[in-house]
């Protein structure tokens, strides 16, 4: 069985992250529960590594022990978690699965994310630099979701991309919960599910392992907690609040944003100085992380702030033609723009329609605060207007029930969802056991013909870089322009610096331009006989390079500019 298919762990590590918030929900609601523990999961994660004690274990016997506590001084909410809430649950942990089966895991997770939480697990602690055999890194985007990565790394033992997947999911499973506690109907809140579960970015995103997921939820709880506090005046809904932007700050830097937002409408609502204190108090965790990142990079927000700061280690932009690439990445965001259309769409007609009610026209001033934000400060990209997806989901499905009331009204009160919900979990099973029989992912046979640590040119791959522990260089990575020059080359000599050569044409994760590059290369090493074919499977080949002039780990003319005073073009 390969690494990945082994969803028993999957499983394990769901019942490792829903034991604390349902012992909490004993007394509070499941949504609360959520966000008070997975607070205290973060901080208690961030707080032993900085002593260097970091451990699975010991995260997880103080937070039970701290959620143990929390419960005996907490007093029962009305509404707790109900049969038809944990039903939903089940269904998208379930329709999750069969949406991760499909997917190859993104750049920024096997970059970043996994790397980061083995580190963690093994080294006790998050170091600001970690040298492997091969590979460098620099550790410092905010904590939250590697720190829960590794805590699962930590106490199941082992490195499974499934166990990661849990944690995205377990956010995801958690949002579509919090969706029913906003006061709308549930035709509203069906449409508003479904437009969120199927819009292409939530699939990719969902079935990968990356921060935008646990975002998305923090956002949403703090949308709905700050709306409740308004109407309210309930202290805890406040707290919650707070905590929830303090979340959003340590998972991602643009949470960052969506808390100094908030801040800035707690202070125009002209919140009790006290409340406002609290709330100060709440983001003293993701302070002391942009301190700790001042100290080793001096730069807070290393490294996205490199072009406003500067700091230790900015350098400048490798120049590289990028003109012919322009075409493409623009057209890959319209795309994803237009796949999101129909949530924009509707949900910002829904706004405008309904301009002089304060909730929305916050969310709206909100939305577009931010993205001017993001586009000053870091870059666009599509997928980062994601945190929002939550409560224009709910506002588009509000949309479009109203449109279509007449023709959905009746459809809906002859549904059993129950039932419904029955059918879709035996199809989701059967859709599994199918795509797991008739698909095998031929990268993990290629493990057995290449050597760890190996130094590879090609296609990105994941299971290559995670399972394999090797480095694998494209023909326009950073890297790989160091070595030649600071230029992509037709000359393919620069190759047999590697061990292996590897293509994918499979792979969702590269753009057709780049991947014709990469067979003008291909074409040619086929012809030399340095190079040999080991490999040829289902559109995967890989070549031995022959007369490898790879010393040691690294090639060796990687370090030989760089000490001889080559630059970062």
């Amino acid at each position: 069985m390969y690494p990945t298919d082994n969803y028993l762990y999957y499983f394990v590590a769901l019942g490792l992250l829903l034991l604390p918030p349902l012992i909490l929900s004993i007394k509070k609601e499941f949504i609360k529960s959520v966000i008070y523990t997975s607070f205290i999961i973060t901080v208690l994660s961030l707080t032993f590594q900085f002593f260097r004690i970091f451990s699975g274990l010991l995260v997880f016997l103080s937070s039970v022990s701290l959620t143990i506590l929390i419960l005996y001084f907490s007093d029962n909410d009305a509404k707790k978690i109900g049969k038809n809430q944990i039903f939903i649950f089940l269904i998208v942990l379930l329709a999750s699965i069969f949406f991760f089966s499909y997917s190859l895991i993104p750049p920024d997770t096997w970059r970043a994310y996994l790397p980061w939480s083995r580190i963690l697990t093994v080294e006790k602690t998050i170091p600001a630099f970690h040298l492997e055999t091969n590979k460098y890194y620099g550790i410092y985007y905010p904590p939250l979701l590697y720190s829960y990565v590794a805590y699962l790394f930590s106490l199941t033992g082992k490195f499974y991309i499934s166990i990661a997947h849990s944690v995205t999911i377990f956010f995801s499973a958690s949002t579509f919960l919090l969706l029913l506690k906003f006061k709308k109907k549930k035709e509203i809140i069906s449409v508003a599910s479904f437009l969120l579960f199927f819009n292409n970015i939530f699939f990719r995103t969902n079935s990968s392992v990356l921060q935008e997921i646990p975002l998305l939820f923090f956002t949403t709880c703090a949308f709905y907690y700050f709306f409740e506090y308004l109407e309210n005046k309930n202290k805890e809904d406040f707290i919650l609040l707070a905590i929830s932007c303090s979340l959003c700050s340590l998972t991602k830097y643009s949470g960052i944003i969506i808390s100094l937002i908030f801040f800035c409408w707690i202070l125009y609502k002209r919140v009790n100085k006290n409340l406002v204190l609290i709330f100060i108090l709440f983001q003293v965790p993701i302070a002391l992380w942009m301190f700790r990142n001042y100290y080793y990079y001096e730069n807070p927000v290393f490294p996205l702030l490199n072009k406003y700061i500067g700091g230790k280690f900015y350098f400048k932009p490798i120049e590289r033609k990028v003109w012919s690439e322009i075409p493409t990445a623009v057209n890959r965001a319209v795309m994803n723009l237009i796949k999101s259309l129909p949530l924009f769409f509707f949900a910002f007609i829904n706004i405008f329609r309904n301009f002089k009610k304060f909730e929305k026209k916050m969310v709206f001033v909100t939305f577009l605060i931010f993205l001017i934000l993001l586009l000053i400060v870091f870059y666009p990209n599509v997928r980062y207007l994601f945190p929002f997806y939550g409560i224009l989901a709910l506002y588009a499905g509000e949309e479009i029930y109203n449109l279509l009331q007449e023709v959905i009204d009746p459809v809906f009160k002859r549904i059993n969802f129950r039932v419904g919900g029955v059918i879709l979990i035996i199809l989701l099973s059967i859709g599994i056991a199918l795509k797991d029989k008739s698909y095998k992912n031929d990268e993990f046979e290629v493990l057995d013909l290449i050597e760890k640590n190996s130094m590879i040119f090609g296609v990105q791959s994941p299971i290559l870089i995670w399972y394999g522990e090797c480095t694998v260089l494209g023909y326009d990575d950073r890297s790989f322009l160091i070595l030649n020059n600071g230029y992509m080359t037709d000359d393919y000599s620069i190759l047999k610096e590697f061990d292996y050569v590897y293509d994918n044409s499979n792979a969702d994760y590269i753009i057709k331009e780049k991947h014709e590059k990469f067979e003008e290369i291909f074409a040619k090493i086929e012809k030399d006989p340095d190079f040999k074919l080991i490999y040829n499977k289902n559109g995967i080949r890989v070549w031995r390079v022959i007369c490898s002039k790879h010393i040691g780990a690294i090639p060796k003319d990687l370090y030989r500019k760089r000490e001889n005073g080559g630059t970062w073009r």
